[in-house]
């Protein structure tokens, strides 16, 4: 949770946004049953035709909310650092932290009040304390965890002295366990790479590393540094040291105290911008020529830390401040307040190599704040207006929002106003478009036409033929004219109200249109929900083009046309269809990623903007290297609807989705090009952890390797994504992953070289893998000389009963070529019953959908064909009532009413499965096979069944289709199910067909 929201006295602006994040929590709780899966827009669509009810309930329930109800969020872009906290619950052995490093291989060592020291790698904590072992730590008070130029890790204890990490299973060595300094409060190595000791009680040591040495700094009869609280180096490489009893610097091996007034003494130092920092218990000073204060009182400091754009930050008692290089008091991070976590103890500020600043406290864990990716704005929807499945931009101030619960306009720094104009969900807004200075709202139910100045919509006139139809597309195209795409009624062409053209069911391969482009040349591309792309040409002929729809998987949700290229974004990815070399190309996007929308953006970077139900991702159109944007990069929303982007008239980008919108303006989005360091972390043999993550031996028999790794961004680090590849044994890098461990098992005898790569939550790749150099040691016999001793051994063996055996083979032989002549014969018996049982219902004895698939390639037919789905009504209640004994007593007198209803001259009767059958009728004209399908109903519902139970309760539903010329079996038996689908919203217990084919 963001560390924002929990701390008081933080101002209006974070509380009001903690209030809009609970109500936006608890919205979504509501709508679980709108998100079964990552692909939002299958979702949707068919939720708008199967939930009429439900919908419909909704949009009266959101038309009698009130205006002094909405929510009085701003439209802009948040704040420029969001927060987050790393505590208990997580995984650290102690809420108090004093000091945060870290190490080369990337991960972070926290050293704590009580809890000895804790190593994070993004995905869990580990604690180090002192225990019985003799190579645990000293003490588990290690407040001070520092790790030096060489990697080695360091850890300063009150009471126990200095440890340096031996290993990687938590092994420490303990340098000094029976002298001084025991208390060490500080941990400091200069420019020179020497090793200062800073002790809470005696003083500074030097510690020289070769020999363990520990050499206390002062002349004993002058006046020395006593308690150590910071250290800090000039460029000159002058030491300066803060101590209880007053600064002193070390200048070319001489130690001097300065003679400056301290209240009561300094505690805490850093050097910036060529000036010394010095804090003393409530005051801030900077060293030139002379040592000026800051016109500041700030509670009692802990540390000074370098602000990467100048001054220092301040950490307190009472939480965390920032002075800049004039002396002033600024916001740490850019916000409005000056101040942050009032309430926080702040201990030591550190930030890592991806720019994450961490902030220890005492009794409060860390902070985690994180940078966010400026340029982004946007807006969280009030919990009354929870999506935005699309929105048009009227002003620049000023956005028409559109949702499957109406329309809303906001204004930028006004409230959202909710538009009493949908209070059904024939009204749900699909698509907007510009027409003549007029703005065409698409809806479930017709085109109408919008005018801001009244607030009034209206039905358009000019589209009187699609009135009662849910549209999907709209968008001028070739010579000025309009093409509506509808919801299972293909695509309109009109001119000047007129229409002109219609592409309908037969004439494209899927009736549900969702998306269409046009090319230079007048071609229409038309995205189909479930078939593809196909291509319409200026004579109006439709083309599909099998290179193309063999790449697109999925749903079609987007199409768009671009400099000689079409962009195909569909549920399972984003496709380039280069039309003049006909080149389909899968674009690889983040893994996980399922893509709703796509929109090309004018700006310098050449980029397209690919919306996703996982955050906005950025494929540059020359390399498509992706990079992703999430919530944690600024984004207001991160689950994006399809369709749902649009471009302002300066170029301003827009994306709806669920809980609000994303705006930016391209040109400011700068891609983060800082890759992770990626490191081996971990290695281990049958679950021996291994000393060395450089090179791995395993011993003959080695069961299992297990390795674990770490890409280095702790901004979102279950984001961050790992691929590997095994050399010696994989030519391709394995799918990249969340995952940071690889195992494997069984590997043969030989060497072997590990490559692991990682990527951060942007997508961006580390720039060279980590590597572990393996070696699998043989048994002896898998050595040259053990296999060559073995073979002699086998070929002397094989010499002494050959003959012996050769006779007896002789004998076998011939009483095998008998039996085998038997058994050839049984299985070919046994065959012909398999082939029979593989196409018959094992309870009905009907036709299985194999056994009734293949009858069809056998039926010779002259006359019509019909198909009949029948569906046993309500019978998962009915089975769960009565039991699936009984049940399956019901479907055998079903299978039995539809034999005795269907002649078998007229057709055949089949299980498609579950409580399902398909009935094949040929021969007859459609008249009769409606009657047939209604005496076949009858049957059902009349047939005296063996458990009392069942009798007078079962019915069923029949969906019938007439198959038409040169349509495929397929097409009408999925006509044939719609109609039964039909049937059973309509009150079940009938036989639906239709009065045109």
């Amino acid at each position: 949770m963001c560390e924002g929201t929990r701390d008081k006295g933080q101002g209006e602006r974070r509380k009001a946004k903690g209030e809009r994040r609970k109500a936006k929590a608890e919205s979504s709780a509501n709508r679980v049953h709108w998100r079964q899966a990552a692909h939002v827009p299958a979702i949707v669509f068919m939720g708008w035709i199967d939930n009429r009810v439900v919908l419909s309930g909704l949009a009266v329930l959101f038309s009698s909310v009130s205006l002094a109800q909405t929510s009085s969020a701003v439209w802009d872009g948040g704040e420029p650092v969001q927060f987050e906290v790393l505590g208990l619950s997580d995984g650290l052995s102690d809420s108090t932290i004093f000091s945060v490093a870290q190490g080369d291989d990337g991960r972070l060592w926290f050293g704590s009040a009580s809890g000895g020291v804790n190593v994070y790698d993004g995905y869990q904590v580990t604690s180090y304390m002192r225990d019985k072992s003799p190579t645990s730590l000293s003490h588990s008070d290690a407040g001070e965890v520092f790790v030096d130029s060489r990697g080695d890790v360091y850890v300063g204890t009150w009471g126990g002295g200095l440890n340096r990490m031996g290993d990687l299973d938590g092994q420490f060595e303990r340098l000094n366990p029976a002298a001084e300094p025991a208390r060490i409060q500080v941990i400091f190595e200069d420019s020179r790479q020497r090793l200062w000791i800073g002790s809470g009680v005696d003083g500074l040591y030097q510690f020289d590393r070769p020999t363990g040495d520990f050499r206390l700094i002062g002349d004993s009869t002058k006046e020395r540094p006593e308690r150590i609280w910071a250290l800090a180096e000039a460029t000159d490489g002058t030491l300066w040291i803060a101590a209880s009893n007053g600064l002193f610097s070390i200048s070319a091996g001489n130690v001097e105290r300065t003679d400056y007034p301290w209240s009561p003494h300094p505690r805490a130092l850093a050097f910036a911008d060529d000036i010394l920092w010095i804090a003393d218990t409530e005051s801030v000073y900077q060293l030139t020529d002379s040592i000026e204060p800051v016109d500041q009182s700030f509670p009692l400091i802990n540390t000074l830390t370098p602000r990467a754009t100048g001054g220092v930050q301040v950490g307190t008692l009472s939480g965390l401040w920032a002075v800049d290089l004039s002396g002033n008091t600024i916001s740490p991070f850019g916000q409005s307040e000056n101040v942050l976590f009032p309430e926080r103890n702040i201990r030591r500020i550190f930030t890592d190599q991806a720019g994450v600043t961490w902030i220890a406290t005492r009794e409060a864990g860390l902070i985690k704040a994180l940078p966010v990716q400026r340029g982004f704005d946007g807006f969280v929807l009030p919990s009354e207006l929870d999506t935005v499945d699309t929105l048009i931009e009227l002003a620049p101030d000023s956005l028409l929002l559109g949702s499957r619960r109406g329309l809303a306009l906001l204004n930028r720094g006004a409230e959202i106003r909710f538009l009493p104009v949908a209070r059904t969900e024939e009204f749900a807004v699909n698509r907007f478009a510009h027409r003549n200075g007029e703005i065409l709202v698409g809806t479930g139910s017709g085109i109408h036409s919008f005018h801001p100045d009244s607030d009034e919509m209206i039905p358009a006139p000019d589209f009187d033929a699609v009135s009662d139809l849910m549209i999907t597309v709209m968008d001028s195209g070739p010579g000025g004219d309009f093409f509506v795409g509808t919801w299972e009624d293909g695509l309109y062409r009109f001119r000047v109200g007129e229409v002109v053209a219609h592409w309908p069911e037969g004439s494209l391969p899927d009736s549900s249109v969702s998306d269409i482009a046009f090319d230079d040349d007048g071609t229409v591309y038309v995205g189909l929900w479930n078939e593809g792309v196909v291509r319409i040409t200026s004579e109006g002929n439709v083309n599909a083009n099998a290179r193309l729809n063999d790449q697109v998987t999925g749903h079609v949700h987007d199409l768009l046309w671009a400099d000689d290229t079409l962009w195909v974004a569909s549920s399972f990815g984003l496709v380039r269809w280069r039309a003049a070399a006909e080149e389909a190309f899968v674009v690889p996007l983040i893994a996980g990623q399922s893509t709703v929308a796509a929109q090309r953006l004018a700006d310098d970077a050449e980029r397209i903007w690919v919306a996703t139900t996982r955050g906005l991702i950025a494929v540059d159109k020359q390399t498509l290297k992706a990079t992703r944007f999430g919530v944690e990069d600024g984004l207001a929303v991160q689950e994006f609807f399809s369709r749902s982007g649009t471009v302002g008239a300066s170029g301003r980008v827009y994306f709806g989705g669920l809980g609000g919108f994303v705006s930016f303006a391209p040109q400011e989005i700068v891609e983060p090009r800082r890759p992770p360091q990626v490191s081996i972390t971990h290695v281990w043999v049958d679950g021996v952890v291994s000393s060395s993550t450089q090179s791995a031996v395993l011993p003959p028999g080695t069961d299992l390797l297990r390795v674990r790794a770490l890409a280095a961004d702790f901004r979102s680090p279950d984001r961050n994504r790992f691929r590997h590849r095994l050399d010696g044994l994989e030519d391709d890098w394995q799918a990249a992953g969340a995952s940071p461990e690889f195992t494997y098992s069984g590997l043969s005898p030989g060497r072997y070289q590990l490559l692991v790569e990682g990527a951060n939550s942007n997508g961006v790749w580390s720039r060279s893998p980590a590597i572990l150099d393996i070696r699998v040691r043989p048994f002896w016999w898998q050595t040259l000389w053990g296999m060559a001793t073995i073979l002699l051994a086998a070929i002397g063996l094989i010499w002494l009963w050959h003959g012996a055996r050769t006779r007896a083979i002789r004998a076998r032989n011939r009483a095998l070529e008998k039996e085998v002549d038997r058994q050839t014969q049984a299985l070919k018996q046994a065959n012909r019953h398999l082939a029979d049982a593989a196409s018959t219902d094992y309870l009905t004895g009907l036709l299985n959908r194999r056994g009734f698939l293949a009858h069809l390639e056998t039926v010779d037919a002259q006359g019509p064909w019909h198909f009949a789905l029948v569906d046993v009504d309500n019978f998962k209640a009915f089975n769960d009532t009565f039991g699936h004994d009984v049940g399956d007593d019901v479907l055998v007198g079903v299978a039995g009413a539809l034999l005795s209803a269907i002649p078998e001259a007229h057709g055949r009767v089949g299980r498609w499965g579950g409580e399902e059958f398909i009935v094949v009728i040929a021969g007859q004209d459609r008249a009769d096979a409606v009657r047939l399908a209604e005496r076949a109903r009858r049957s059902v519902a009349d047939r005296n069944y063996p458990d009392a139970v069942a009798r007078g309760r079962v019915s069923v539903t029949i969906g019938l289709s007439t198959l038409q010329p040169g349509e495929t079996w397929s097409s009408a038996i999925l006509r044939a199910d719609r109609r039964l689908i039909a049937g059973k919203q309509a009150g079940k217990d009938r036989v639906v067909s239709v009065t045109e084919e």
